[in-house]
Protein backbone atom coordinates (compact mmCIF):
# COMPACT_ATOMS: atom_id res chain seq x y z
CA UNK A 1 0.00 0.00 0.00
CA UNK A 2 2.93 2.51 0.97
CA UNK A 3 4.89 1.48 -2.11
CA UNK A 4 1.46 2.42 -4.30
CA UNK A 5 0.39 5.67 -2.48
CA UNK A 6 4.01 6.99 -3.07
CA UNK A 7 4.00 6.30 -6.99
CA UNK A 8 0.66 8.58 -6.47
CA UNK A 9 1.57 11.23 -4.43
CA UNK A 10 4.28 13.52 -4.11
CA UNK A 11 4.93 12.87 -0.27
CA UNK A 12 3.64 9.84 1.64
CA UNK A 13 5.17 9.86 5.42
CA UNK A 14 4.81 6.66 6.87
CA UNK A 15 4.65 5.74 10.45
CA UNK A 16 5.07 1.91 11.64
CA UNK A 17 3.44 1.60 15.19
CA UNK A 18 4.12 -1.67 15.71
CA UNK A 19 6.09 -2.53 19.02
CA UNK A 20 5.22 1.59 19.28
CA UNK A 21 5.47 0.86 23.59
CA UNK A 22 8.75 -0.41 23.20
CA UNK A 23 9.75 2.70 21.08
CA UNK A 24 8.89 5.93 22.55
CA UNK A 25 10.37 8.34 19.69
CA UNK A 26 7.22 6.53 17.61
CA UNK A 27 4.94 9.04 19.69
CA UNK A 28 6.89 11.75 18.79
CA UNK A 29 6.86 11.40 15.16
CA UNK A 30 2.98 10.81 15.05
CA UNK A 31 2.54 13.87 17.11
CA UNK A 32 4.95 16.05 14.90
CA UNK A 33 3.00 14.86 11.69
CA UNK A 34 -0.19 14.93 13.07
CA UNK A 35 -0.57 17.77 15.10
CA UNK A 36 1.99 20.04 13.04
CA UNK A 37 2.53 19.08 9.93
CA UNK A 38 -0.29 19.72 7.17
CA UNK A 39 -1.48 16.88 5.28
CA UNK A 40 -4.33 16.43 2.30
CA UNK A 41 -5.39 12.41 3.69
CA UNK A 42 -4.64 10.47 6.55
CA UNK A 43 -5.08 7.25 6.65
CA UNK A 44 -5.38 5.09 9.73
CA UNK A 45 -4.52 1.47 9.38
CA UNK A 46 -4.31 0.25 13.40
CA UNK A 47 -6.01 -2.21 15.68
CA UNK A 48 -9.58 -1.19 16.91
CA UNK A 49 -8.64 0.04 20.12
CA UNK A 50 -5.48 2.55 19.25
CA UNK A 51 -7.91 3.82 16.87
CA UNK A 52 -10.29 4.85 18.91
CA UNK A 53 -7.82 6.10 21.37
CA UNK A 54 -6.14 8.49 19.16
CA UNK A 55 -9.60 9.33 17.73
CA UNK A 56 -10.39 10.51 20.30
CA UNK A 57 -6.99 12.66 21.32
CA UNK A 58 -7.17 14.03 17.68
CA UNK A 59 -11.17 15.06 18.76
CA UNK A 60 -10.15 16.94 21.95
CA UNK A 61 -6.87 18.60 20.34
CA UNK A 62 -7.59 19.23 16.36
CA UNK A 63 -10.71 18.22 15.41
CA UNK A 64 -10.11 20.43 12.41
CA UNK A 65 -8.55 17.25 10.41
CA UNK A 66 -10.95 14.53 11.08
CA UNK A 67 -12.37 14.87 7.92
CA UNK A 68 -9.19 14.08 6.28
CA UNK A 69 -8.80 10.87 7.96
CA UNK A 70 -9.76 7.68 6.35
CA UNK A 71 -9.82 4.76 9.06
CA UNK A 72 -9.02 1.93 7.34
CA UNK A 73 -10.11 -1.16 9.44
CA UNK A 74 -8.07 -3.96 9.97
CA UNK A 75 -9.71 -7.45 10.94
CA UNK A 76 -13.87 -7.83 11.64
CA UNK A 77 -14.02 -6.66 15.85
CA UNK A 78 -15.27 -2.98 15.40
CA UNK A 79 -18.88 -3.56 14.35
CA UNK A 80 -18.92 -5.67 17.74
CA UNK A 81 -16.73 -2.78 19.65
CA UNK A 82 -19.49 -0.61 18.25
CA UNK A 83 -22.20 -3.12 19.10
CA UNK A 84 -21.29 -3.32 22.71
CA UNK A 85 -20.53 -0.28 23.38
CA UNK A 86 -16.89 -0.23 24.08
CA UNK A 87 -16.50 2.37 21.09
CA UNK A 88 -18.69 5.44 20.89
CA UNK A 89 -20.10 5.75 17.37
CA UNK A 90 -20.19 9.85 17.20
CA UNK A 91 -16.20 9.57 17.51
CA UNK A 92 -15.89 8.41 13.86
CA UNK A 93 -18.87 10.52 12.70
CA UNK A 94 -16.86 13.30 11.34
CA UNK A 95 -14.11 10.73 9.10
CA UNK A 96 -13.67 10.94 5.45
CA UNK A 97 -14.14 7.60 5.21
CA UNK A 98 -14.43 4.35 7.54
CA UNK A 99 -13.26 1.47 5.29
CA UNK A 100 -14.22 -2.13 6.55
CA UNK A 101 -13.21 -4.87 4.41
CA UNK A 102 -17.16 -6.49 3.32
CA UNK A 103 -20.45 -5.75 3.10
CA UNK A 104 -21.05 -8.05 5.90
CA UNK A 105 -19.12 -5.72 7.96
CA UNK A 106 -20.73 -3.00 6.48
CA UNK A 107 -24.39 -3.55 7.46
CA UNK A 108 -23.57 -4.66 10.92
CA UNK A 109 -21.59 -1.35 11.82
CA UNK A 110 -24.81 0.19 9.98
CA UNK A 111 -27.19 -1.55 12.20
CA UNK A 112 -25.56 -0.27 15.50
CA UNK A 113 -24.85 3.84 14.60
CA UNK A 114 -26.14 6.49 12.83
CA UNK A 115 -22.57 6.46 10.29
CA UNK A 116 -23.00 7.59 6.93
CA UNK A 117 -19.15 7.63 5.73
CA UNK A 118 -18.37 3.86 6.02
CA UNK A 119 -17.52 1.77 2.26
CA UNK A 120 -16.52 -1.21 1.68
CA UNK A 121 -12.74 -2.01 0.04
CA UNK A 122 -11.85 -5.61 0.40
CA UNK A 123 -8.61 -7.05 1.41
CA UNK A 124 -5.97 -7.23 -1.27
CA UNK A 125 -2.03 -8.31 -2.05
CA UNK A 126 0.76 -7.54 -4.57
CA UNK A 127 1.54 -10.74 -6.61
CA UNK A 128 2.88 -12.53 -9.71
CA UNK A 129 0.24 -14.83 -11.18
CA UNK A 130 1.95 -17.94 -12.20
CA UNK A 131 0.65 -21.59 -13.32
CA UNK A 132 -0.06 -23.69 -9.91
CA UNK A 133 1.45 -27.22 -10.01
CA UNK A 134 0.16 -29.93 -7.65
CA UNK A 135 3.12 -32.21 -7.38
CA UNK A 136 1.23 -34.74 -5.53
CA UNK A 137 3.43 -38.26 -6.96
CA UNK A 138 3.43 -40.27 -4.28
CA UNK A 139 -0.66 -40.26 -4.40
CA UNK A 140 -0.54 -38.59 -0.75
CA UNK A 141 -3.83 -36.08 -0.11
CA UNK A 142 -1.82 -32.93 1.29
CA UNK A 143 -3.97 -30.58 3.74
CA UNK A 144 -2.25 -27.12 4.64
CA UNK A 145 -2.81 -24.83 7.06
CA UNK A 146 -1.31 -21.27 7.34
CA UNK A 147 -1.66 -18.97 10.20
CA UNK A 148 -1.56 -18.14 14.11
CA UNK A 149 -1.27 -21.70 15.59
CA UNK A 150 -3.93 -21.73 18.28
CA UNK A 151 -7.03 -22.69 19.76
CA UNK A 152 -9.32 -19.63 18.48
CA UNK A 153 -8.08 -20.96 14.88
CA UNK A 154 -9.55 -24.45 15.03
CA UNK A 155 -5.96 -25.90 15.91
CA UNK A 156 -8.01 -28.45 18.37
CA UNK A 157 -10.63 -29.70 15.72
CA UNK A 158 -7.53 -30.00 13.39
CA UNK A 159 -5.81 -32.10 15.43
CA UNK A 160 -9.07 -34.21 16.33
CA UNK A 161 -9.50 -34.87 12.81
CA UNK A 162 -6.39 -36.24 12.02
CA UNK A 163 -6.58 -38.80 14.52
CA UNK A 164 -9.96 -39.91 13.18
CA UNK A 165 -8.58 -39.81 9.37
CA UNK A 166 -5.93 -41.55 10.19
CA UNK A 167 -8.42 -44.48 12.12
CA UNK A 168 -10.06 -44.51 8.92
CA UNK A 169 -6.99 -45.40 6.69
CA UNK A 170 -7.09 -42.39 4.86
CA UNK A 171 -3.85 -41.45 3.07
CA UNK A 172 -3.24 -37.75 3.69
CA UNK A 173 -1.09 -35.63 5.44
CA UNK A 174 -1.40 -32.08 6.92
CA UNK A 175 1.42 -29.89 7.31
CA UNK A 176 0.93 -26.71 9.82
CA UNK A 177 2.78 -23.09 8.86
CA UNK A 178 2.97 -20.43 11.20
CA UNK A 179 3.89 -18.68 15.19
CA UNK A 180 2.69 -20.93 17.22
CA UNK A 181 0.58 -19.28 19.83
CA UNK A 182 -0.62 -22.35 21.74
CA UNK A 183 1.40 -25.61 22.39
CA UNK A 184 0.35 -28.65 20.30
CA UNK A 185 2.08 -31.70 20.01
CA UNK A 186 2.09 -33.41 16.46
CA UNK A 187 2.26 -37.40 17.36
CA UNK A 188 0.92 -38.62 14.25
CA UNK A 189 2.60 -39.49 10.87
CA UNK A 190 0.08 -37.87 8.88
CA UNK A 191 0.80 -34.06 10.53
CA UNK A 192 4.00 -32.46 10.52
CA UNK A 193 5.29 -28.42 11.73
CA UNK A 194 6.93 -26.61 8.36
CA UNK A 195 7.68 -23.44 10.67
CA UNK A 196 6.80 -20.08 9.26
CA UNK A 197 6.30 -18.42 5.94
CA UNK A 198 7.91 -15.78 4.54
CA UNK A 199 5.13 -14.41 2.34
CA UNK A 200 6.15 -10.86 2.44
CA UNK A 201 9.80 -11.87 1.08
CA UNK A 202 9.59 -14.69 -0.68
CA UNK A 203 6.17 -14.59 -1.99
CA UNK A 204 6.63 -16.43 -5.48
CA UNK A 205 8.74 -19.24 -3.25
CA UNK A 206 5.44 -19.28 -0.84
CA UNK A 207 2.93 -19.52 -3.50
CA UNK A 208 4.92 -22.07 -5.32
CA UNK A 209 5.44 -24.28 -2.44
CA UNK A 210 1.14 -23.96 -1.25
CA UNK A 211 0.39 -25.14 -4.77
CA UNK A 212 1.95 -28.32 -4.01
CA UNK A 213 -0.82 -28.82 -1.74
CA UNK A 214 -4.18 -30.32 -2.37
CA UNK A 215 -6.18 -28.03 -0.07
CA UNK A 216 -6.13 -25.19 2.47
CA UNK A 217 -7.62 -25.80 6.01
CA UNK A 218 -9.21 -23.10 7.39
CA UNK A 219 -11.33 -23.81 10.64
CA UNK A 220 -11.10 -20.34 12.47
CA UNK A 221 -13.43 -18.97 14.99
CA UNK A 222 -11.25 -16.11 16.41
CA UNK A 223 -13.24 -13.39 17.34
CA UNK A 224 -11.39 -10.58 15.41
CA UNK A 225 -11.43 -12.39 11.93
CA UNK A 226 -12.35 -10.07 8.83
CA UNK A 227 -11.15 -10.29 5.77
CA UNK A 228 -8.23 -12.99 6.15
CA UNK A 229 -5.36 -12.70 4.19
CA UNK A 230 -4.84 -15.90 4.04
CA UNK A 231 -7.54 -16.71 2.07
CA UNK A 232 -6.20 -14.41 -1.20
CA UNK A 233 -2.87 -16.58 -0.84
CA UNK A 234 -5.14 -19.87 -0.99
CA UNK A 235 -6.19 -18.58 -3.78
CA UNK A 236 -3.48 -17.35 -5.94
CA UNK A 237 -1.86 -21.00 -5.41
CA UNK A 238 -4.80 -22.15 -6.75
CA UNK A 239 -6.20 -24.25 -3.34
CA UNK A 240 -9.60 -24.80 -2.50
CA UNK A 241 -10.39 -23.64 1.16
CA UNK A 242 -12.24 -25.61 3.92
CA UNK A 243 -13.37 -23.04 5.68
CA UNK A 244 -16.00 -22.46 8.73
CA UNK A 245 -18.89 -20.42 8.63
CA UNK A 246 -17.52 -17.54 10.44
CA UNK A 247 -17.95 -14.03 10.06
CA UNK A 248 -16.68 -12.84 6.72
CA UNK A 249 -15.51 -16.49 5.17
CA UNK A 250 -19.36 -17.01 3.43
CA UNK A 251 -18.96 -13.68 1.91
CA UNK A 252 -15.51 -14.72 0.19
CA UNK A 253 -16.38 -18.54 -0.05
CA UNK A 254 -18.60 -19.58 -2.61
CA UNK A 255 -19.55 -23.40 -1.51
CA UNK A 256 -18.00 -25.54 -4.28
CA UNK A 257 -16.73 -22.88 -6.65
CA UNK A 258 -14.00 -21.89 -4.71
CA UNK A 259 -14.02 -23.62 -1.28
CA UNK A 260 -16.60 -25.40 1.23
CA UNK A 261 -18.02 -23.72 4.65
CA UNK A 262 -18.47 -26.37 7.57
CA UNK A 263 -20.06 -25.53 11.35
CA UNK A 264 -17.58 -23.79 13.96
CA UNK A 265 -15.89 -25.81 15.92
CA UNK A 266 -17.21 -28.77 14.76
CA UNK A 267 -14.72 -31.77 14.54
CA UNK A 268 -17.40 -34.05 12.89
CA UNK A 269 -18.16 -31.34 9.82
CA UNK A 270 -14.56 -31.16 9.16
CA UNK A 271 -14.02 -34.32 9.08
CA UNK A 272 -16.67 -35.03 6.63
CA UNK A 273 -15.40 -32.14 4.07
CA UNK A 274 -11.60 -33.53 4.48
CA UNK A 275 -12.86 -37.04 3.75
CA UNK A 276 -15.24 -35.22 0.48
CA UNK A 277 -12.57 -33.74 -0.70
CA UNK A 278 -10.23 -36.82 -0.68
CA UNK A 279 -13.01 -39.04 -2.28
CA UNK A 280 -13.54 -36.68 -4.83
CA UNK A 281 -9.80 -35.42 -5.80
CA UNK A 282 -11.00 -34.85 -9.26
CA UNK A 283 -13.66 -32.20 -8.11
CA UNK A 284 -10.79 -30.12 -7.28
CA UNK A 285 -9.24 -28.94 -10.18
CA UNK A 286 -11.97 -27.10 -11.24
CA UNK A 287 -12.01 -24.90 -7.89
CA UNK A 288 -8.36 -24.70 -8.10
CA UNK A 289 -8.34 -22.35 -11.71
CA UNK A 290 -11.57 -20.83 -10.29
CA UNK A 291 -9.53 -19.66 -7.43
CA UNK A 292 -6.47 -18.38 -9.29
CA UNK A 293 -8.85 -16.36 -11.44
CA UNK A 294 -10.67 -14.79 -8.06
CA UNK A 295 -7.59 -13.90 -6.76
CA UNK A 296 -7.35 -11.15 -9.09
CA UNK A 297 -10.37 -9.31 -8.01
CA UNK A 298 -7.86 -8.50 -4.88
CA UNK A 299 -4.94 -7.58 -6.58
CA UNK A 300 -3.59 -4.49 -5.49
CA UNK A 301 -3.70 -2.80 -8.92
CA UNK A 302 -7.32 -3.55 -9.27
CA UNK A 303 -7.90 -2.53 -5.81
CA UNK A 304 -6.22 0.34 -5.72
CA UNK A 305 -8.40 2.88 -7.40
CA UNK A 306 -11.46 2.21 -5.07
CA UNK A 307 -9.16 3.49 -2.20
CA UNK A 308 -7.86 6.37 -4.41
CA UNK A 309 -11.23 7.57 -5.51
CA UNK A 310 -12.31 7.49 -1.48
CA UNK A 311 -8.78 9.68 -0.99
CA UNK A 312 -9.94 12.10 -3.12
Amino acid sequence: LYNKLNLEYLKVEFIDTHFWSKKPMIWYKILLNVFVKRYDSIIISASSVSTYRFLKIIRFFRPSILNKITYRVVGGYFPKGIKEKKFDWRVYINLKNIVVQGKLLKNKLLGHSNLSNVKVLPNFKSFTNFKAQLLNKDNIFRFVYVGRISKSKGLGEMLEAITILKAKDFNFHVTFYGPVEDTFKLDSSNASYGGILDIQTNSNEVYAKLSTYNVMLFPTYWKGEGFPGVLIDAFIAGLPVIATDWNMNKEIIEEGINGFLIKPKSTEALVQKMSWVMENKSNLSVISENNQRRANDYHIDNVMPNLLNLLG
